[in-house]
């Protein structure tokens, strides 16, 4: 059975499964727009949160690496010369 919110036509579980998708893809902010926006609908629900503290580490991790790669773009550029 599907569960809609009271007075919306909005399913909060698939809002949050799209929300999966999104930082699935590396898009963390549409991610965590989504999971804050199902979490907004469902407060009760205890998966929601878990998921939002993932996708914040996941896109903290992101951050780091791609801060590492890029700085080692510039860094060996600038040592060529």
């Amino acid at each position: 059975m599907i569960k809609r919110t009271p007075g919306t036509n909005l399913i909060p579980k698939a809002i949050y499964r799209r929300g999966q998708c999104f930082v699935g893809l590396g898009e963390f902010e549409r991610g965590l727009d989504d999971y804050k926006r199902a979490l907004a609908l469902d407060p009760n629900n205890a998966i929601i949160p878990k998921l939002i503290d993932e996708a914040k580490k996941k896109q903290q991790n992101y951050n780091k690496k791609s801060k590492a790669m890029y700085s080692k773009m510039f860094t060996s550029e600038s040592n060529e010369k």
